[in-house]
């Protein structure tokens, strides 16, 4: 649990900021009582933020006990100190403290932080290297109960066994309902595409109606004007005709008139060379 506060001294150093604790127990319920999806990304879960609270204020106490106010103050001061940690867990001597008893969480429980602010530290050394502690850090009574963890860690996986079926189920029924949506747009394209061909043929044959339409219009009006000329040529002549019937005369071809009395062989001759 130690290393635990440490490496989240590392990472959240604003949790350990003065009296934060109210603040920030959300933040430790969060992170310690963590929803399924967190619980998948840590080792250990289900610590108690009280108890975390005791084992901070328990190790501010050994660490400020051990270090100078200037050497906990350095940036790095914390990741020292886990590397510290770490190395006295190898090396299995007391040089790292220990797991709190019951009477270090009654010690704690009055220990204030303002006071820990005012507390000096019985020797100072200017590397990170801490006096002997007391007692020995070590995983027994880190409060963490690894069945729980195990069974905790295998319900999680059977969870995600669950969810990545029902994840492929949905993936296969979103592929299915792609694929017809897919046919039925591939239908409508081909339909649409029938309709333009049938709308292209019936543009042609209108075009071709129009144009048929248009050659009739221009015969007629050819015919139209042929006619006109004609009854206009034909006009003067029998206009000329009728005048000399009305004056009792006709015109042979040679020139010579004969009277409306005339012999019926001559009236005849006139009449077909008329």
């Amino acid at each position: 649990m130690v290393e635990a506060l440490v490496d989240t001294h590392i990472a959240h150093p604003e949790f350990f900021r003065g009296s934060a604790w109210a603040k920030a127990s959300a933040s430790w319920s969060r992170m310690f009582n963590p929803d399924d999806r967190t619980k998948r990304r840590i080792s250990r879960v289900e610590l108690l933020p009280k108890q975390l609270e005791w084992k901070w204020r328990w190790l501010k106490k050994k660490v400020r006990n051990a270090y100078t106010e200037t050497e906990i103050s350095r940036p790095d001061f914390w990741k020292s100190y886990k590397a510290t940690i770490t190395q006295g867990q190898k090396s299995n001597d007391n040089a790292l403290g220990s797991e709190s008893t019951q009477s270090d969480i009654m010690e704690v429980q009055n220990f204030d932080d303002d006071e820990d602010h005012q507390h000096q530290p019985e020797t100072a050394t200017a590397a990170l290297s801490p006096q002997q502690p007391s007692r020995v850090l070590d995983d027994s009574s880190a409060h963490v109960d690894y069945a729980a963890e195990i069974l905790e860690l295998t319900r999680n996986l059977r969870n995600s066994h669950e969810e990545n079926a029902s994840l492929l189920s949905d993936i296969a029924c979103t592929n299915e309902q792609n694929t017809h949506f897919k046919t039925q747009i591939d239908a409508l394209k081909a339909e649409i595409d029938a309709q333009k061909k049938d709308m292209d043929v019936q543009r042609a044959q209108i075009n071709y109606q129009r144009k048929s339409v248009e050659d009739m219009d221009r015969q007629y009006k050819t015919l139209q004007a042929e006619v006109t000329r004609i009854l206009t040529a034909m006009q003067a002549p029998a206009k000329d005709l009728i005048k000399n019937m009305d004056a009792g005369e006709l015109t042979y071809d040679e020139g010579s008139t004969v009277s409306a009395d005339g012999t019926r062989q001559d009236l005849k001759r006139a009449s077909m060379q008329r």
